[in-house]
């Protein structure tokens, strides 16, 4: 305020005057003025600036309004793909397709032709289409398996957030989203399902399967079918009652590479009638330097019947201490003419038949005329496993990487079937404990590909672009490299979607929209106009005597 009140002007007086005697004082009068206009500019930019921060909108008029813009969110998860009765028939119509297309003629009759913004979920996938064709998109595309309760949540949030839209979701788990531009719409059926909950193999003392069952239907009859090894096991199970599970032991003649579970039953999902398991991948055996060309043949013949996997460790056959670290896998082949070695043994033999290292081998044969080393390289975790009086013919350690120690050598060795057990019990034994892997529905990176998909799934070959998000077998090309993918216990009970009429809502929608006009962005576009004329008016303040 006092920039803008009246003041008496400036006048530069002289020294002298100042002596020749009284100074007769006139009485000042103040007044409003005009700020200079440099200030002015700069002052409403400021005030322009808050207002823009507050993402003013105006409503405009009726008779400007035009058709409502519109964000249409398709759930694509394990429940939203479900189709009933999938066993009976061969073409597949997922439930998320079936809703698109009864909602879409509601769509169009209510809000009238315009665009809209189409968004997938899991995938993430968005499309601009408009009111007409947007349920033909979402019926070509895939099924999938996935719990998508959070993503879709998310999803949902951030797009009421990005502007004044009107979402529309299309899913059956409940968002627990309060916004009034929100529609939900839900199937008007619940799924009714009994699946696959949980499956393990044992490999020892017998083998068996351990297949876990829940059941959120009124069934009460199914069959468990196990594909492995080239052999089919299949058996009647009664089911748990509807709310419960339970697991069910089969014991197959023998256990395969591949594993195949199959739950027969009539239900409306898909996913979870089959899954897969895969034995352990095999670390690929390095040689360092080149090996005896009998231990080169068994190598290979080793990796022959386990292939290996590209993107593990290897086991690292090696001469000398020095070539193997002690956080490397391997086998350290001791020399056999140092300091200590012998070639004239004692009958004492004593050996670790617990360990798998050393089992079915004959090792009285194979001492016979063998020569042996001095000890095991220095440090500590080393176990002797085969002994001769003081001399350790095999050793091994766990910690802090599998390795086993050969001390002794013997040239009929090679010519024993028991060459072949002892090197494979060692590579066995550096691969660690054998067992079954699987893992959970989820996108896969883009080598992999669909071996086997789980019967059930609509659109399969577009499932080239999202590996990994139904139930399969996986593998890279030009590898034997495999995954199991498995989508087990899915949740088809708890929260229910809202239950409300959505086509009155959309219709309170429709008519309750009248465009906006935002006026951030101009608001902004003033604010930089007046700074820059603010600065190119501004005055500096002229210095008396200068």
């Amino acid at each position: 305020m006092l920039l803008l009140w009246g003041r008496r002007k400036r006048q530069p007086v002289p020294f002298l005057p100042l002596w020749h005697g009284p100074v007769l004082a006139q009485s000042a009068t103040r007044a409003m003025q005009p700020p200079p206009l440099a200030l002015a500019l700069a002052i409403l930019a400021m005030l322009a600036a808050i207002m823009a921060a507050s993402r003013p909108a105006l409503r405009l008029s009726s008779s400007v309004s035009r058709s409502p813009s519109i964000t249409i969110i398709v759930d694509r998860g394990a429940t939203m793909s479900a189709s009933g009765g999938w066993q009976a028939t061969t073409v597949v119509t997922p439930m998320f397709a079936q809703l698109a297309k009864s909602v879409s003629e509601s769509v169009r009759r209510t809000l009238g032709d315009g665009p809209v913004r189409l968004i997938e979920v899991p995938s993430g996938a968005s499309f601009t289409t408009n009111r007409t064709h947007w349920a033909e998109i979402i019926a070509q595309r895939p099924s999938s398996a996935v719990e998508t309760t959070e993503q879709l949540a998310a999803t949902a949030a951030r797009e009421l957030l990005r502007d004044q839209s009107m979402v529309i979701v299309l899913s059956d788990r409940s968002l627990d989203i309060s916004n009034p531009r929100l529609v939900q719409v839900a199937p008007s059926t619940p799924v009714r399902n009994v699946g696959l909950v949980r499956i393990a193999a044992a490999i020892d003392p017998i083998p068996q399967v351990m297949v876990g069952v829940g059941n959120q239907s009124p069934a009460t009859e199914a069959r468990l079918r196990i594909s492995t090894g080239g052999q089919i096991t299949e058996q009647p199970i009664a089911l748990p009652p509807s709310g419960s599970q339970r697991n069910y032991f089969i014991a197959p003649p023998a256990l395969g590479d591949v594993m195949e579970v199959t739950l027969v039953a009539a239900a409306d999902l898909a996913a979870d009638k089959q899954a897969f398991l895969v034995r352990r991948r095999w670390r690929p055996v390095e040689e360092r330097p080149p090996l005896s060309e009998a231990l080169h043949r068994m190598v290979e013949v080793y990796q022959h019947s386990r292939m290996p996997a590209r993107d593990i460790a290897p086991v690292f056959v090696v001469q000398s201490p020095n070539e193997l670290g002690s956080q490397e896998c391997g086998v350290l082949l001791a020399s056999l003419y140092g300091p200590g070695a012998a070639t004239t043994l004692p009958t004492t033999l004593s050996i670790i038949s617990s360990n798998p290292v050393t089992a079915n081998v004959d090792w009285k044969q194979v001492m016979a005329g063998a020569m042996v080393a001095s000890a095991p390289p220095a440090g500590d975790g080393w176990t002797p496993l085969v002994t001769v009086g003081s001399h350790i013919l095999l050793a091994f350690r766990q910690a802090p990487e599998r390795q086993v120690w050969v001390g002794f050598d013997n040239p009929s060795f090679v010519h024993q079937a028991d060459y072949v057990i002892f090197w494979a019990n060692v590579f066995d034994f550096l691969n660690g404990p054998g067992g079954y892997t699987s893992q959970s529905v989820g996108l896969l990176d883009a080598p992999w590909q669909a071996r086997q998909l789980a019967p059930g799934a609509a659109n399969t070959a577009a499932m080239v672009s999202e590996p990994g998000l139904w139930p399969g077998l996986y593998q890279l090309p030009d590898s034997s490299d495999l995954r199991a993918v498995n989508a087990l216990d899915i949740k088809t009970a708890g929260p229910k979607a809202p239950t409300s009429d959505w086509q009155s809502r959309l219709a309170d929608l429709s008519r309750g929209q009248v465009p906006l006009f935002h006026a951030a962005g101009p608001l902004l576009l003033f604010v930089v106009i007046a700074m820059v004329l603010s600065a190119l008016t501004w005055r500096r303040a002229r210095i008396i005597g200068q």
